[in-house]
């Protein structure tokens, strides 16, 4: 594997980023469901700041992606196998800006503040309303767990690759070409 059919270490690295960020928030989210009130509080705070970072980071990731071009794929890898992971990759970079933006927005219209660890918050947007809040909790859960599955059925993807042994896992994995490090 060469350097040049890997993503950049940016991209690789804010990739793991990420993935750790997104998996970290979902357990958060789900053991608050279960949690006491104080602990809930404690959670979310934790889940919300997170959501920021990453709401920033597909940003981030986004404007790294339309400047800096994916490797190219070796001949080993089918044109169904390419087609499907454009969608996929695609489905997720669309995801990964929209679930925190709901979920940002949920918070809002709930009249609480989406913070960064209490360090900065983004901007008030909406108005308080239960009705709003209820909108975009609905479509935060939806599409975090959409985000979910297709997290999944991409890892799944990753698996199958490295089983294969065609050069397409070690494009994003954090270490040197050729075993190096």
């Amino acid at each position: 594997m060469t350097d040049n059919s890997r993503y950049d270490m940016v991209a690789r690295w804010v990739h793991w980023l990420m993935a750790a960020l997104i998996l970290t928030n979902i357990v958060l989210a789900l053991v608050a469901d279960d949690a006491d009130k104080a602990l809930r509080k404690e959670l979310f705070f934790w889940h919300i700041s997170f959501g920021v970072l990453l709401l920033e980071l597909a940003v981030f990731r986004l404007v790294w992606a339309l400047t800096h071009p994916a490797p190219a794929y070796g001949e080993q890898v089918s044109p169904r196998d390419i087609r499907v992971h454009k969608i996929v990759a695609h489905s997720l970079y669309l995801l990964m800006l929209l679930v925190p933006l709901a979920g940002y927005l949920m918070v809002d219209s709930a009249g609480g503040q989406a913070s960064f660890f209490g360090w900065y918050a983004l901007p008030d947007l909406l108005d308080k309303s239960k009705e709003t809040h209820e909108l975009w909790e609905d479509v935060h859960v939806f599409l975090a767990w959409t985000l979910a599955a297709l997290a999944a059925l991409h890892a799944a993807a990753g698996i199958r690759h490295r089983m294969l042994k065609d050069g397409v896992f070690e494009r994003m994995t954090l270490g040197q070409a050729g075993g190096k490090d």
